[in-house]
This record gives C-alpha cells, structure tokens and sequence, in this order.
C-alpha cells in the first residue's frame, strides 16, 4: 500500500490530507480511499487523539502504525508533501483539468503572493460547476475547500486530482508508478518519499 499525505509544512506538522492508494500489479490498477483527519483513533502505545497529530507525536512511522491498528492496512511506501510542494507540482505538470460537479465557494487569498495573515488580503471567491483548468494555487484551494462542505466531499475531490497527477507524470502502468517516484518530486521542495524498512 502506498500513502499520500499532504501537510501545511508548519512546525506542528498536522497533516492536512491522507490518501491510501493500493496497487494492483496483475490488472495494472490503483485504487484510492480517503482517511477523513479528524478520525479519533488509538495511537499504539501512545494516546487516543485525532488522526492527524500522529506525525506530529511520533512521525510517519507511528501514522503507519497507527493506520494498521485501527485498519489492518499495511503501508509500504509513503509520499509527503506540504502546500508549497503541492502547488509546484501541479504547476510543473502544465497544469490539471478538473471537473467539478457543484459550484463552491470559499474564503480565498485575492494573490498568492500577498500576506495571508492580513484580513484585507482575503475575499470571496466562487468556483463554478464545469470544466476547469487550475494552476497549483486554484488547485490547492480546491482540495482544500471545506467551509460550505465536509471532510468527506473534501476527500472525494482530491482523489481525482490524485488521479490526474499519476496519468500525467507518468504514462507508464501504475505498478511501475507505485515502485517508482514521479520525477516531479525531484524538482520540487517540500516533499519526503520512503519506504518501510521491511520493504527496503
């Protein structure tokens, strides 16, 4: 199993986005399931707690664990990227076309390149339902968007950009994706990949 986790790259290191993708070596398929971060879990032999501190307690390696206590799922690589590194990606990918299937609409920074921390520096901006070609800025507001709606249509539009960034990295099955890291992720900043030491 593969995980995707993507995190504000702030010092408490909350993740923000967890995605578990399984491979299907033989039928050349990925499959993707969402775990909502507000999940509250047991961390072995640590606490109970919200599912995105477990990075922040004890690294990827107590969220591995802790995704096999309360799952069963095993995982056997894993990629991490903060706000900054999602972005990049997107942008150094030309691009991703989404379809987004209800309009939404959400607080959003008027630049990206203005001070986040400033009130005047935030408006209302309204996606409507229909094709769209997003940058990395469009992009990450578009995952992250959650004031009209919950964690889980959260969930559901971020799988298909997932989905999206596979297809156009790499036109290779996605058995050779999985063991193989998307050569973007050489190019950005912000990002970790690894493998589970039993794996390596």
């Amino acid at each position: 199993m593969q995980h995707l986790q993507l995190s504000d790259g702030s010092g408490d290191a909350r993740t923000d986005t967890m995605i578990i993708v399984s491979i299907n070596r033989e039928a050349q398929t990925a499959s993707m399931v969402s775990l909502p971060r507000d999940l509250y879990v047991y961390m072995p032999n640590r606490i109970m707690g919200r599912l995105n501190t477990a990075v922040n307690l004890g690294g990827v390696e107590l969220l591995e664990q802790t995704i096999l206590y309360n799952f069963g799922i095993p995982i056997h690589y894993h990629a991490q990227v903060d706000f900054d590194g999602f972005k990049q990606i997107v942008d150094l990918l030309g691009g991703v076309s989404m379809a987004v299937s209800c309009p939404l609409e959400e607080w959003r920074l008027l630049s990206p390149e203005l001070d986040p921390t400033l009130e005047e520096n935030w408006g209302r901006f309204k996606l409507e339902a229909g094709m769209h070609q997003m940058d990395g800025d469009l992009a990450l507001w578009y995952a992250r968007s959650r004031l009209t709606t919950t964690d889980f249509d959260r969930g559901r539009r971020q799988q298909p950009q997932a989905k999206v960034k596979r297809t156009r990295t790499f036109h290779a099955p996605a058995a050779e994706f999985a063991t193989s890291p998307p050569f973007v992720f050489h190019e950005i900043h912000g990002r970790r990949t690894g493998r589970h030491p039993q794996y390596r």
